[in-house]
């Protein structure tokens, strides 16, 4: 949960690729999004127009953090937001494993299916990547999931 003395985190919630999502997809998307606001956190899922026609793909979800100071926080790193930047990052890759995990159970594979992963991408507010994790579904707890 984010305090109400900590500047408030923007998230942008992002899939690669196309945006054709299925009832589904769009569904799962939507449940990480609304954890998230309900943990505190400004969310935004700004879907993108693509040529492409294929189905989408949500083996991939990148969370792009930034505060209302970002460019400020890029341009003057101190200790105090290095460190509020990777806090808020373990965080919200606390939250997206969280998330995978509860899409797995909520939507068993069939029969025969191999067994699915998840990755979450998170980005830090010069938008380059600072943590990811891959989630495999017969992981039961973060130990299990590999950095």
């Amino acid at each position: 949960m984010v305090s109400s003395d900590e500047e408030k985190l923007e998230v942008t919630v992002r899939v690669p690729g196309s945006q054709n999502f299925t009832f589904e997809q769009r569904t799962a998307v939507r449940d990480l999004v609304d954890g998230l606001k309900a943990d505190g956190y400004d969310v935004s899922w700004p879907l993108t127009k693509t040529a492409s026609t294929g189905q989408a793909i949500v083996d991939i979800v990148c969370l792009y953090m930034a505060t209302r100071g970002s460019l400020r926080i890029v341009n003057r790193i101190t200790d105090d937001t290095a460190d509020f930047v990777v806090d808020s990052a373990e965080k919200l890759l606390g939250k997206g494993v969280d998330w995978a995990r509860e899409q797995f159970r909520k939507n068993p594979r069939a029969e025969g299916e191999p067994p699915r992963t998840q990755k979450i991408v998170i980005f830090g507010p010069d938008g380059e990547p600072l943590r990811e994790i891959e989630v495999a579904e017969n992981d039961e707890d973060t130990d299990g999931a590999s950095a």
